[in-house]
């Protein structure tokens, strides 16, 4: 429908009925039309005589309706986001806006936007709403409304807030089994309970094809955890001389890791579909046997510019003067065994240091390397290794 507001036979006002707005409201939508003569930051009033003089059936209605003709005085240049949180933390909602004298009073919606209420948070009449997030906020709707100075109302795009419980640390974690007797007891009280049989247990269970049951009853579980269709791992229920519950691992007949392996809950969701490891993060190692550190190094020859070393002392990184031709298990050390005073070596981080005043030419430094081992290695052998460092 047109509306011509001061009778000049131009229109000035279009207005829409809409009973089927998304928030199931009945609403009116009132806007200028180009072809509008009434001055801008004027008003017109029509009262019920006014409408029933222009040939509409007024009834018994009365009353009268004030337009101010404007121009657009609020441009939104930020709207707020959908977000997901965890429980407990923090959640922001943030409106960007332009113009004069605005108001902002954020609103909430808990029926997915069929009706809406002034949130009740703290800064909700702010441009940056913030609260700490529950469950009970998940799935709710949050948008502005913001006032101008002529009272105008202008509503941002609605906000999905999403709010899941953050994950339980599950590792990371590491369990021996490569000592005698070959197998460890875990109490099923303990927090290792919480990390090793809700993460081998609840998804074994779930999943006949990386569970072998047979002979054996629903409490022992066996995994292949290499996914070689050999079984790696064996679990099952006890009880300790008090009769508390325990689960004891043990290396599977058949286990083919040697060493080491390590597991993420990612893997074990890949295992299981039906087991949420959404709700949990972290690492397990299973140490199923100790073998000979795999470390292997060889010397390399590293160049430094005497018209540099005159200036200051060089650093050379450890990858310049050693090659590892088999990287070693576990942390390194490093030990100067010979060589030029005017050389050193970091004995963590292996980093040659050429102090300033080292004449041209080429020297050889001896050096032992060792790797820590751990995680199914032995620590390794001191590796004796010479590098030379030719200063030109």
């Amino acid at each position: 429908y047109q509306l011509d507001l001061d009778r000049d036979d131009s229109w000035d006002i279009r207005y829409i009925y809409n009973g089927g707005h998304e928030s199931g409201e009945e609403h009116i939508t009132f806007i200028k039309e180009e072809t509008c003569s009434v001055p801008l930051t004027s008003t017109v009033t029509l009262n019920a005589a006014a409408m029933q003089d222009a040939g509409e059936s007024t009834g018994k209605s009365y009353s009268s309706i004030t337009f101010l003709i404007a121009e657009k005085s609020v441009t939104i240049k930020t709207q707020p986001q959908d977000a997901t949180v965890y429980a407990g933390e923090t959640v922001t909602f943030l409106v960007e806006a332009e113009g004069d004298g605005l108001k902002y009073r954020w609103m909430e919606s808990v029926d997915n936007g069929e009706y809406w209420h002034v949130c009740q948070e703290p800064g909700n009449t702010t441009p940056k709403l913030e609260f700490t997030a529950t469950m009970e906020h998940t799935g709710n709707l949050y948008r502005c409304e913001i006032v101008d100075e002529n009272d105008v109302t202008y509503k941002t795009d609605k906000a999905l807030l999403t709010v899941v419980v953050k994950p339980k640390d599950i590792g990371p974690y590491t369990l021996d089994l490569s000592g005698e007797p070959y197998k460890a007891s875990v109490n099923t009280d303990s927090a290792q309970y919480l990390r090793l049989a809700v993460f081998l247990f609840a998804f074994g269970n779930e999943n006949p094809e990386y569970t072998h049951m047979e002979g054996a009853g629903p409490d022992l579980i066996l995994l292949d955890l290499d996914m070689n269709k050999s079984w790696d791992l064996q679990a099952s229920l006890s009880a300790d001389a008090s009769g508390n519950p325990i689960i004891i691992y043990q290396p599977a007949e058949g286990c083919s890791i040697e060493g080491s392996i390590t597991v993420t809950a990612k893997d074990m969701e890949a295992f299981a579909e039906n087991f949420a490891m959404q709700d949990y993060y972290g690492t397990i190692t299973f140490v199923m046997s100790t073998v000979a550190n795999p470390l292997l190094v060889k010397g390399k020859t590293a160049k430094v510019r005497y018209s540099k070393l005159k200036k200051k002392a060089q650093t050379l990184k450890v990858s310049k003067v050693i090659q590892f031709v088999t990287p070693g298990e576990g942390a390194m050390s490093y030990k100067k065994v010979s060589g030029n005073k005017k050389i050193t070596i970091n004995k963590k981080t292996g980093k040659v240091t050429v102090k300033k005043g080292l004449k041209k030419g080429t020297y050889k430094v001896k050096v032992s390397v060792q790797a820590a081992g751990g995680d199914g290695f032995y620590p390794s052998e001191l590796k004796p290794v010479t590098f030379k460092v030719k200063v030109q």
